[in-house]
């Protein structure tokens, strides 16, 4: 899978275990976390974002706190899912423009383009980091704020002292 992958990279959105089979859906809870544990972690590993799929029921088996481990995309064409899911498919049987045939439906808040871009992910380049220059630090003295002590600074000193002109 990693192999092919990196044939085809870059890949702007995760990439996702499909897990649905009856073999699968009949392994105990510990069998089935460590065999999705594995894949995933090999596929972390090799720096892509791996989610995991399945039906609403098929992920029940897995326990909530592993679970809220991975992003979560839960098939469920007959409402919103009632476990947490970051990708909601909820139709087998949608219809595109330009497309024969059924398609696939899905729905998400989660910006999974950006998140794979900014830790750069599956191949993406990571953007620059643009970040703002440094304030620089105060310099005691510096009465005009130039960043430098001169005698312009003693000149608004002595007018202030004066009486003639407030410091900024």
């Amino acid at each position: 899978f990693v192999k092919l992958l990196n044939e085809v990279k870059p890949v702007p959105y995760f990439v996702a275990l499909d897990i649905e089979e009856k073999t699968q859906y009949n392994l105990s809870q510990s069998q089935l976390e460590a065999i999705t544990k594995a894949f995933i972690d090999v596929v972390e590993q090799a720096g892509y974002f791996c989610a995991l799929y399945s039906y609403e029921c098929f992920l029940r088996k897995y326990s909530a706190d592993f679970r809220n481990k991975y992003a979560i995309w839960c098939a469920n064409t007959g409402g919103t899912p009632g476990i947490g899911f970051g990708v909601h498919q909820y139709s087998f049987t949608g219809r595109v423009s330009g497309i024969a045939g059924d398609v696939d439906m899905n729905a998400s808040d989660t910006d999974y383009v950006s998140i794979i871009a900014k830790a750069g992910l599956n191949g993406v380049k990571k953007p620059e980091n643009k970040a703002e220059p440094k304030a620089k630090a105060p310099v005691k003295g510096d009465i005009n704020g130039d960043g430098r002590v001169d005698v312009a600074d003693i000149v608004a000193v002595a007018a202030h002292v004066a009486g003639k002109k407030p410091l900024k």
